[in-house]
């Protein structure tokens, strides 16, 4: 019935029939999610105006029953949030909230309110202190305090001290050293430590040990690259529709296919072309540190401004280069009429413009003040540069001004205020948008192995030979399977939070003076009908007392 009234826009209907439904919140996202894609599809603007009006509505009543649960009891409401929803791939509210891919995962089964949050981006829901709380449990697992952290770092550098932790629920020592070893944060470190360590292997054999002879340390370079491709075909393995869609793991194919061609490339007589392979390669390497800033709150924002920022940039470059072109064709042709058609003469063509941008106005070459030559053997063989045209030792200073007044003052500012037009923007929502980035680290963590390449090796080994397919299923932490008394708890827990946060909105709007005055209508309309059915029913009886007067009188004559 609620999918129904959503499909025939019904929205009064769909909220009674809300709170008949068990897992509200989780309808109420897909609700949300419904009417997103409907408004993407809709040619009609007013009609995607409408959707989008619905989409937001939706999102709200999410975000509010979750408010409203929360402030009872933070407990159920986590446990609301993260367990197995079926019919939705066993995916939790929260991962609904995050995940992108809405028509896979209305097709699938046991879900969670997290997995719903996460397939629909509800920024809102992910940054809901209920869901916060829900991560940093998950993340910390109960280590909290300073000396806690203290002590974690101390295991961190000595793992024999993990039994020492106090964790949320485990008290032998052997389930403590488990857990420590099974928790995100701690395998998240030693990845950023080994890959540390990777750069610093990478930096010393590409500066000092790249010669014409192949090394046991490059070798030991190339057998942690294999590595790193095996823990990324590991993940291409298990959520191989979604893993190209993530930018990082196309930057790691990237990363390793350019080592592959640069180690390889210096088996031949091209070492050079092999060493710049490998300079690039190491960029893409170090570029993909910026992943460790996404759990930092100061630090992750930043990155979603910076590739904001970048997009910006296309767009500017396209419109920079009506104004580049121009310039540098029409100015060379001017100083330099009758130009042979080689690269060096692209290259000049494309030099003096660009350097212009950034304040080099080369007045030297423009105004001939330079030893230079109009002899076309000895500027063709670079023996002396090539003399300007004295037609364009006066036209050209001139194209420079018009092109510098439009490309450093208007266009220059013009990127500036894009810049700053889409920090404001994003600074606004920053929070949001960290923690929707951070839980996509943490869920990423938590399907990695125990060790992190290069030691990952041994690990695969331990899993091939003891064949164990428990460890081959992915570990979710934000999706709980709940034993049935405890589930009927939640639900009816989720049922009254429904009808209370419900019945709460029906009084804001009852109070409020929008809400009196539909009230006031609804009260006229009902007295409306009410008098059109006394009319109607008076209007019956005057005919019937017609009709008998009529015949009296007949009997009368």
């Amino acid at each position: 019935m609620l999918l129904w009234a959503l499909v025939l826009e019904q929205q009064e209907v769909a909220k009674l029939c809300l709170q008949k439904v068990e897992r509200a919140t989780a309808m109420t996202l897909i609700a949300s999610d419904f009417y997103a894609d409907l408004s993407k599809k809709w040619k009609n603007i007013s009609r995607e105006d409408e959707m989008q009006k619905y989409m937001v509505e939706w999102t709200n009543i999410s975000k509010g029953i979750i408010d409203v649960s929360y402030s009872d009891d933070k407990k159920k409401t986590a446990s609301m949030l993260l367990q197995k929803l079926p019919y939705w791939d066993n995916n939790s509210c929260i991962e609904l909230a995050f995940h992108s891919a809405k028509q896979d995962i209305i097709a699938r089964d046991n879900n969670s309110c997290i997995d719903l949050a996460k397939h629909s981006k509800k920024y809102d829901i992910i940054a809901h202190p209920a869901c916060q709380k829900a991560f940093d449990s998950f993340w910390e697992m109960g280590l909290h305090g300073k000396k806690s952290s203290i002590m974690f770092a101390m295991c961190i550098i000595f793992p024999v001290l993990a039994g020492l932790l106090k964790f949320n629920s485990t008290d032998s020592v052997k389930e403590k050293i488990r857990t420590f070893f099974y928790m995100s944060k701690t395998k998240f470190i030693y990845t950023m430590i080994w890959y540390f360590a990777f750069l610093i292997l990478f930096a010393y054999v590409l500066v000092f040990d790249l010669g014409d002879t192949v090394t046991t340390t490059q070798y030991v370079l190339l057998a942690w690259v294999v590595t790193m491709l095996l823990e990324e075909i590991r993940q291409m393995a298990r959520s191989h529709r979604q893993y190209f869609t993530n930018g990082w793991n196309v930057l790691d194919i990237i990363t390793i296919v350019l080592f592959s061609i640069g180690f390889g490339l210096r088996f031949t007589d091209m070492l050079n072309a092999a060493r710049v392979l490998l300079a690039i390669d190491f960029v893409a390497f170090v570029l993909r540190l910026n992943h460790i800033f996404y759990v930092h709150n100061i630090l992750g924002p930043k990155l979603k401004m910076i590739r904001q920022m970048f997009q910006d940039l296309l767009y500017f470059l396209v419109i920079m280069a009506v104004f580049f072109f121009s310039y540098a064709i029409s100015s060379y042709a001017v100083l330099y009429p009758d130009s042979p058609f080689t690269w060096e003469t692209v290259k000049q063509i494309l030099r003096r413009p660009y350097w212009h941008l950034y304040g080099e106005l080369f007045l030297e070459e423009t105004e001939g003040l330079t030893d230079c030559t109009h002899d076309s053997v000895l500027w063709t063989n670079g023996t002396y540069p090539r003399c300007p045209s004295e037609t364009g030792k006066i036209v050209v200073p001139i194209m420079m001004a018009i092109y510098l007044l439009v490309a450093n003052i208007l266009l220059l500012n013009l990127l500036i205020a894009m810049f700053s037009f889409t920090f404001n923007e994003l600074n606004k929502d920053s929070n949001s948008h960290w923690c929707f980035q951070r839980y996509d680290v943490f869920n990423e963590y938590a399907d990695r192995p125990v060790l992190c390449p290069p030691l990952n090796v041994f690990w695969l080994l331990h899993l091939f030979v003891n064949r164990r397919k428990s460890s081959e299923k992915k570990n979710d932490p934000f999706r709980v399977s709940l034993d049935d008394r405890k589930m009927e708890d939640i639900i009816e827990f989720e049922k009254a939070e429904v009808e209370k946060y419900l019945n709460s909105q029906k009084l804001k709007d009852s109070e409020s003076t929008d809400g009196r005055i539909k009230t006031t209508n609804e009260i006229l309309q009902d007295m409306n009908k009410r008098m059109e059915i006394i009319l109607q029913d008076m209007n019956k009886r005057m005919d019937i007392m017609q009709t008998q007067m009529k015949k009296l009188a007949k009997k009368i004559k």
